[in-house]
């Protein structure tokens, strides 16, 4: 991924109108700083958060095309593996975690947990990589 320009906090309200759903701050505060980010870990996986411009245009290809927006309702993508898992935000939940979704899933049910916050995620995937064991608890 290239170096990308960093955003705005009026772009980033822009783009939360656009998406419905408010960015929780500590990814605010990542798209300030960084907007975008890709990286081998310490465990030696591959991880990338989108700047907000691919996140947006996810957004709007996930909406149009149906698959993981019909399977997964609230889904907003913020990264993946590089592969066909992405990292999103589960957007039905007031304290929205980020969980992982393979792109062929069918339903919330086949998410896994990740993280409850961008912070924590960013801690552990460096110790652990991704967390391909932890069902996600839907409801």
């Amino acid at each position: 991924m290239e170096p990308q320009s960093l955003v705005s906090e009026a772009r980033i309200d822009a783009a939360q109108q656009v998406l419905g759903f408010d960015l929780p701050q500590d990814y605010r505060d990542f798209l300030l700083t960084q907007n975008g980010r890709e990286w081998w870990t310490d465990s030696g996986e591959f991880v990338q958060l989108y700047p907000l411009d691919i996140l947006l245009e996810l957004s709007e290809t996930i909406a149009t095309d149906g698959g993981l927006r019909t399977t997964h309702p609230g889904l907003v993508v913020i990264g993946g593996d590089g592969s066909r898992e992405v990292l999103a935000y589960d957007t039905r939940r007031a304290r929205p975690p980020l969980v992982l979704v393979d792109l062929t899933s069918n339903g919330w049910h086949e998410a896994l947990f990740q993280a409850n916050s961008l912070t924590e995620f960013l801690r552990d995937v460096e110790i652990r990589g991704w967390d391909f064991q932890t069902a996600y608890e839907v409801g």
